[in-house]
């Protein structure tokens, strides 16, 4: 077996050991949270409970979005594990970065469902915190998103999906003002992770990565 190192193929920029089987099963998570995420933004539209105000973007739905969002960060740190020889400690760097901003929005959602469910209502605002964490997501996101671009093994449209974050605020976020339901800012996010996750799960027995036996 091919000997690991902490920036060896069968590792994560956080030291997490990695087989074939966990990254398959960690894509099938992004790409379950990715679809669950864009069924949330649909229900919000239709039923108009999308989007929280006393809580921040797009977490009307808190206890699900925030296990989308834990799911979203395994599947980014799979990805590392997968791509993260090729594209080195830069990319590993964003990396780690979005997958801490994605556990970092979902904490903050945790925090509200908890307030709620305790209390009633939320104790103090963490509505700049929420919002901090979706700008940071997004930022980041589309900074991996062009590290993956320039990684050969990585699939374009899940690279150009990430990449595409920030613009894409700037692109549909003026919609809302037109009648386009403003949860759906939120989509290629969910988007980007149903392709990252599907990538994952095509990951071969024979990649570069080390599967432990």
């Amino acid at each position: 077996m091919t000997p690991e190192t902490s920036e060896g193929p069968g590792r994560t920029g956080v030291g997490l050991r990695w087989t074939t089987q966990r990254i398959r099963l960690a894509g099938l998570g992004g790409l379950v949270g990715g679809l669950a995420g864009l069924g949330v933004l649909g229900a919000g539209a239709f039923f108009g409970s999308g989007a929280d105000p006393a809580g921040g973007p797009g977490i009307g739905f808190g206890a699900l979005h925030l296990l989308i969002y834990v799911l979203f960060s395994a599947a980014v740190l799979a990805a590392d594990a997968r791509y993260g020889v090729e594209y080195g400690r830069r990319g590993r760097l964003a990396a780690v970065s979005l997958a801490l901003s994605l556990l970092g929005y979902a904490a903050f959602v945790g925090v509200l469902v908890a307030a709620r469910t305790a209390f009633g209502d939320v104790l103090f605002s963490v509505g700049p915190l929420v919002g901090l964490a979706y700008v940071a997501v997004r930022v980041v996101g589309t900074g991996y998103g062009v590290v993956l671009w320039r990684t050969e093994s990585a699939n374009r449209l899940e690279a150009g999906l990430f990449a595409a974050l920030v613009p894409a605020v700037f692109v549909l976020g003026p919609f809302a003002a037109v009648g386009l339901p403003v949860q759906f800012v939120e989509s290629p996010l969910y988007l980007a992770f149903v392709a990252l996750g599907y990538g994952l799960r095509s990951a071969d027995a024979n990649s570069r990565r080390t599967e432990e036996r």
